[in-house]
């Protein structure tokens, strides 16, 4: 099956999730998610916007942007294919498809007068832009996602797009395609990332590789340009950590005072100075005169600081009018590597615990066996939900639901088992941790950015994992029944309650927790996932969400409530203004329990033997042969076992 195939497939699941969606709204968020999972950019807000104008000169834009130090800022804009057959986009059309999203960012984001509402989003981001953004951007990334094979990409001349003017300031302009081949590779693997040095670098880069003598990893030596590690961390930024804390190494790392002085002042000493990288690879190829061709699965796994310093402080230096010399800039890497009969998650971990480290990374942070996230994971195969007699899927990793259908010989039998509208993802968990189940009610938490959420989120995973039985399994799903219900109910569009649903569907949860909380209570999330829904009119529940919506919009909106609803003064700000006779008609026909401390579950229930075990039986009759699932077993059981180096 052609990828162009699968893509249409995981739009109707998209769709199924959420019915306001239409099917180039859909592929845009499958895009953007693939991006996010892969760490290349740090979110995504949709911004639909399109304007026609006289000799094709229309603008256009599906969405934005914003890294959390506010120097990136990304643009997206989406060329769909309806039909039933796969298309070529040329270099005109892509042309065509980037001038539109640049027009948005002159005429609309970067204008001092534009016709746009204030409620609209990207008014927001123009306010944004021009008074803090301007001041702070060294980057402007345009990204076009396609279901069509893009034909000559490399050949874009940005010139042909962008002004003279923008050519000549110090913001780098960067074009990034996504066609159906380069979205085909995110989804086989989002957490792999080959360097083709040519890509990157015009010289040889050469490597000393010692003989060792260990068939289970090799070592070797490698002196890495400065302009080749600024060039890999423009196209990758915080892809290029070792997968488990690829988050430490974000585009918040701020730039070491001393390396950005020796990069400035002194930069062919960088090399005496700097303690250098270590890097993880799983293969290095090798050109026929014997240079690096490929390193393959390339991780940092430390001088996460040392790499994005390099690029940041070389930005940073422009804006001042200083130049950073790159070309004198080198930088020692110690590279292993990992050969593929031995767990490379769990040495990468290991090396990153053991080096010299340059900046603090928790403890927490190296964990690389993700317990909680795979006995999740577990009780989803093994917990039905006694009224609709079939399993809420926990997914543990992008592409891990479609793949297990992929595999089925029944698809429909797998769909009874597995609805389309019964997976939960990590994004989700995330939401609700922070609004219906951790120990604090923190909506301005729920509505940060998912790899924001995520990441704060696995410094509980620990401790959250020590609960995990089917009390906490089926009070979770309960958390999202109730959150998908009122997704559904404030809805997308022009029936929908309002433009801001994300904002308002945390607030709400939380609102209805905070009162509760006072009589040491909680929402019975336990009989929501029993009844598998809920029994209150649809009328009801939409004037909840109306008055929620009109309380953000009455007490936050000045022009930048996404913005606003991530804060903590604006949630206690809510408290104060609420008006809590409003939620009792809800609260009284919702279920409610006391607040419940759910017991640790027992090793023999969660034993590491016992792995998949637990959905062999029933799944097994799904998928194709029995081979399949004993090789998904088998990398399981890796991840969590034990490496002695």
């Amino acid at each position: 099956m052609s990828f162009f195939i699968t893509l249409k497939s995981l739009i109707q699941e998209k769709i199924s999730q959420d019915s306001q969606l239409n099917a180039e709204s859909a592929f845009c968020e499958i895009a953007s998610d693939y991006l996010a999972d892969s760490s290349l950019i740090s979110g995504f807000q949709h911004s639909y916007y399109f304007k026609e104008e006289n000799n094709n000169s229309n603008l256009k834009i599906d969405g934005f942007c914003i890294n959390e130090n506010e120097t990136v800022l990304s643009l997206f804009i989406t060329k769909f294919n309806s039909s039933s057959d796969i298309g070529k986009l040329n270099l005109k059309d892509v042309e065509i498809q980037f001038k539109q999203l640049y027009r948005v960012l002159n005429y609309v984001i970067r204008a001092s007068n534009h016709s746009l509402p204030k409620a609209n989003i990207l008014s927001f981001l123009n306010t944004e832009y021009r008074s803090i953004f301007k001041n702070t951007i060294v980057k402007i990334d345009f990204y076009l996602f396609t279901n069509d094979t893009a034909v000559n990409k490399k050949e874009l001349d940005a010139a042909k797009v962008i002004s003279k003017a923008d050519e000549k300031t110090s913001i780098d302009y960067n074009f990034r395609i996504y066609d159906v081949k380069e979205l085909e590779r995110l989804h086989k693997n989002n957490q792999k990332l080959d360097v083709d040095v040519e890509d990157y670098f015009d010289k040889p880069i050469n490597v000393l590789k010692p003989q060792i003598g260990n068939s289970s990893y090799g070592t070797a030596i490698a002196i890495f340009p400065g302009r080749f590690l600024y060039n890999i961390y423009r196209d990758f930024g915080g892809r290029l950590l070792e997968s488990n804390v690829r988050s430490f190494l974000s585009t918040r790392v701020k730039i070491n005072k001393g390396i950005k002085e020796t990069l400035i002042n002194a930069p062919e000493m960088f090399l005496a100075y700097n303690n250098g990288l270590c890097v993880t690879v799983s293969e290095i190829i090798l050109n026929e005169d014997g240079s690096v061709k490929t390193f393959k699965n390339f991780q940092i796994v430390n001088g996460g600081q040392t790499t994005s310093s390099i690029f940041f402080a070389t930005q940073d230096a422009k804006k001042t009018k200083l130049d950073v010399d790159l070309d004198s800039v080198h930088v020692i890497a110690k590279i292993t590597e990992i050969k593929r009969n031995i767990d490379s998650v769990k040495i990468q971990s290991t090396i990153a615990k053991n080096s010299n480290l340059q900046n603090a990374v928790k403890q927490s942070d190296l964990s690389s066996s993700e317990d909680y996230l795979i006995n999740l994971h577990t009780c989803s195969k093994k917990f039905r939900n006694p009224t609709s007699n079939n399993y809420f899927y926990f997914e543990r990793t992008r592409g891990q639901y479609h793949l297990e259908k992929s595999l089925s010989k029944n698809e429909k039998y797998h769909l009874n088992l597995f609805p389309n509208n019964q997976k939960i993802e990590k994004t989700d968990l995330s939401i609700l941790y922070y609004c219906a189940l951790g120990g604090k009610i923190q909506p301005y938490i729920s509505v940060q950015s998912a790899e924001k959420r995520y990441t704060l989120m696995k410094d509980y995973f620990d401790s959250e994992n020590k609960k995990i039985g089917e009390e906490y399994y089926v009070n979770l799903i309960g958390s999202f029944i109730f959150y998908k219900i009122l997704k559904t109910k404030y809805g997308m569009g022009k029936n929908a309650v309002g433009k801001i649903r994300k904002n308002v569907i945390a607030y709400s949860i939380s609102l209805i927790q905070e009162y509760l909380l006072k009589y040491k209570k909680t929402i019975d999330f336990q009989s929501i996932w029993k009844d598998a829904g809920l029994n209150i009119p649809d009328t009801i529940i939409k004037e909840f969400l109306i008055y929620i919506n009109e309380l953000l919009l009455k007490n936050l909106d000045d022009g930048r409530l996404d913005e606003a609803c991530k804060k903590k003064e604006s949630w206690d700000k809510i408290l104060k203004n609420i008006d809590w006779e409003k939620l009792k008609i809800i609260i009284e026909l919702l279920p409610i329990c006391e607040i419940k401390k759910f017991r640790k579950n027992s090793t023999l229930e969660f034993n590491l033997d016992s792995k998949y075990e637990l959905m062999v039986d029933e799944i097994n009759t799904v998928i194709n042969t029995p081979a399949k699932y004993t090789l998904l077993k088998f990398r399981t059981s890796k991840e969590r076992k034990n490496i002695e180096i």
